[in-house]
């Protein structure tokens, strides 16, 4: 099949662009153990979730889990951030993808809430005591962004 048929086709059926991973509607769709970064997508308030073989945004989620979760901080896109003042994607948790149900599962009492701000830490942070964290066994991400077994990092 040549490319204009390629085009043509795409046309009569409504595709507007061919995507060969059309994004999925929820975790459940997704690999267990895909290897992921999820960040806050401003524009719809949804979890992206990024396929790192690939580069490309596999689903937009109201909630999701991370397992082996590291809190990554380009500090060049944090730079930009403070003098363009415009966001850009820059922070995100970096793992493997896990059981959405695991949300329900964790005891909530061994977890601590997770927050980063450009504008006041060149990390992800505990929200209550303002520590820098690292890494988690396990990052959940919902209306707010928790962590267990955390490791702070060291200053």
């Amino acid at each position: 099949m040549t490319v204009l048929t390629m085009i043509h086709a795409m046309k009569r059926t409504g595709v507007r662009h061919m995507n060969k991973y059309p994004k999925a509607q929820s975790v459940a769709e997704l690999e267990r153990g895909l290897k992921v970064d999820v960040y806050k997508n401003l524009h719809n308030g949804k979890w992206s979730i990024r396929d790192r073989s690939t580069g490309r945004v596999v689903a937009h989620v109201d909630e999701c889990a991370v397992s082996d979760a590291r809190f990554v901080v380009q500090e060049a896109g944090r730079r930009r951030v403070l003098e363009e003042g415009r966001k850009n994607v820059h922070a995100f948790v970096r793992g493997n993808l896990s059981y959405s149900d695991i949300l329900w599962r964790l005891p909530s009492s061994n977890a601590v809430a997770v927050t980063y701000n450009p504008y006041k830490s060149n990390t992800f942070v505990e929200k209550e005591t303002r520590e820098p964290i690292r890494e988690a066994t396990i990052a959940t991400l919902g209306k707010e962004c928790h962590a267990w077994e955390t490791d702070y990092a060291k200053q």
